[in-house]
């Protein structure tokens, strides 16, 4: 599926949920790993690798359908974008979930960290720029926020926090 295409479909389920107010839902430990490994199948490619770390998740996620396509937009700019080939996500379970993203790749300079979340920004005009102020809706719609910080690995690392659901 082409970027265009990708952005445009989630528009639409942006939209469609929006008019059910982000439904939110109990994502069980199971079902949060399952959807972490399916936005990594989505995003595979010859000559990246996408790790995720193994983990003692025991406490339900709040939130809901559209996680999934956060997580692969995160993935999939990482490679597209930051030219990256190591990708690591990581689950960390504490007073909330947290789900972190981070790459190997060319960063996101610390000028741009508070713009990049901003409606229709892009770097490239081969982008909408839709994907990471999408991303930003989604995830405080169910009351949890994201955060893009310098990776250990050298690139970018995007920690999604959401809130348990006990």
């Amino acid at each position: 599926m082409s970027r265009i295409n990708r952005t445009l479909d989630l528009v639409e389920k942006v939209r469609v949920s929006s008019k059910s107010s982000f439904e939110e839902k109990k994502i069980a430990p199971n079902e949060l790993k399952e959807i972490i490994q399916e936005a990594i199948k989505e995003n595979e490619r010859d000559n990246v690798s996408i790790k995720l770390a193994e983990t003692d998740l025991s406490t339900p996620v709040r939130a809901g359908s559209l996680l999934k396509d956060v997580i692969s937009n995160k993935i999939d700019n990482a490679i597209r974008h930051g030219s990256a080939d190591l990708i690591k996500v990581k689950i960390i379970e504490d007073k909330e979930i947290t789900i972190i993203v981070e790459d190997n790749g060319k960063g996101i300079p610390d000028s741009k960290k508070d713009k990049i979340f901003d409606k229709k920004y892009t770097e490239t005009r081969k982008s909408a720029g839709l994907g990471l102020y999408l991303s930003k809706l989604i995830i405080n719609s169910y009351n949890g926020k994201i955060e893009v910080k310098d990776s250990e690995l050298g690139g970018a690392r995007f920690e999604i926090y959401l809130k348990k659901a006990i």
